[in-house]
């Protein structure tokens, strides 16, 4: 049943805006995605070059969207070196400012903008960060998306009539992409331990949840400002690595300790802090909405993804 006449997904080629682009191509009458890369045009999927710092033709495509949503940014999974992590900093920055130009120039702007975070902001405690909790996380993460969040009500500041979400965004959990597939293949060769002490918190969600969720935020009117973007049962690194272990039946998983993993990290050209920090956020916003969850058990999101 078509819902949407249009929706528009900058930089929608990843793993998040894959499954954003399955979920609205059976309810939208376009989805516009904006792209670094040509694509021909698939269905009602059309793919429109920008390079996320200069507004350009591709500006018109948001004329009339019923959702924005700004995914964009150079990937985090490489080494914080000082250049990587300007580098990290500035897309995030240029790209925003950039769209957010674009929309003032619409005659009809997008109906609501769902602006990309993620939860390292918030600081690891002995209890789920909520929406309304203080982002004050360390670290050079949680430093992106204080950024990142503060440039967004700004940039927007001479623009009426668009609704304004920030979705701080968990680990994602698909099929094919993302930290899965390598978690999964780690655990079947028997080193599917606990990273670490194990004790870091995943606050993670299903692809497909992201997908139903950022439709729910379209749909319920009330909804703007930050949302947590996690499912409401949060677990430890180690109760993860054992859950999934125990649904592909393998027994034993060789722990990895955290010095290995940043000698590893070295190597990988990546962090270990994106394995041994915790991200522990509850989604009370979300679920005070009356949102549902398809995955909200880690051992049925789990169950899925194996299939």
């Amino acid at each position: 049943m078509i819902r949407f006449k249009k929706i528009v997904i900058a930089a929608g080629t990843g793993q998040i805006g894959k499954a954003l682009v399955k979920h609205f191509s059976e309810t939208s009458e376009e989805i516009i995605i904006l792209s670094r890369r040509a694509h021909a045009k698939s269905g009602n999927v059309k793919t429109v070059n920008w390079n996320g710092r200069d507004v350009g033709n591709w500006s018109v495509e948001l004329e009339g969207a019923d959702l924005l949503i700004n995914l964009a940014g150079t990937s985090v999974n490489c080494r914080h070196t000082p250049e990587n992590k300007k580098r990290i900093l500035d897309s995030r920055i240029d790209a925003l400012n950039t769209l957010a130009k674009a929309v003032e120039l619409c005659k009809t702007p997008p109906s609501v903008w769902i602006q990309a975070s993620a939860g390292a902001l918030y600081k690891a405690g002995h209890e789920p960060s909520n929406e309304n909790d203080f982002t004050n996380g360390t670290g050079f993460m949680a430093d992106v998306c204080r950024s990142w969040e503060a440039a967004f009500n700004p940039a927007l500041s001479n623009v009426k009539n668009v609704r304004k979400v920030i979705l701080r965004i968990g680990i994602v959990l698909g099929k094919n992409e993302g930290a899965f597939p390598k978690l999964r293949r780690f655990a079947k060769l028997g080193l599917g331990g606990k990273a670490g002490n194990g004790k870091q918190m995943i606050s993670w969600i299903h692809e497909d949840d992201v997908a139903l969720m950022v439709e729910w935020i379209v749909a319920q009117k009330t909804i703007s400002g930050p949302v947590n973007c996690c499912a409401p049962e949060p677990v430890s690194n180690k109760t993860f690595m054992k859950l999934l272990r125990n649904q592909l039946h393998v027994p034993i998983g060789f722990p990895a300790p955290a010095f290995v993993l940043r000698m590893a990290a070295v190597f990988m050209n990546t962090e270990a802090s994106l394995v041994l920090d915790s991200m522990w956020m509850h989604p009370e916003k979300i679920l005070q909405s009356g949102f549902k969850f398809k995955y909200g058990k880690p051992v049925d999101a789990l169950m899925n993804l194996l299939q």
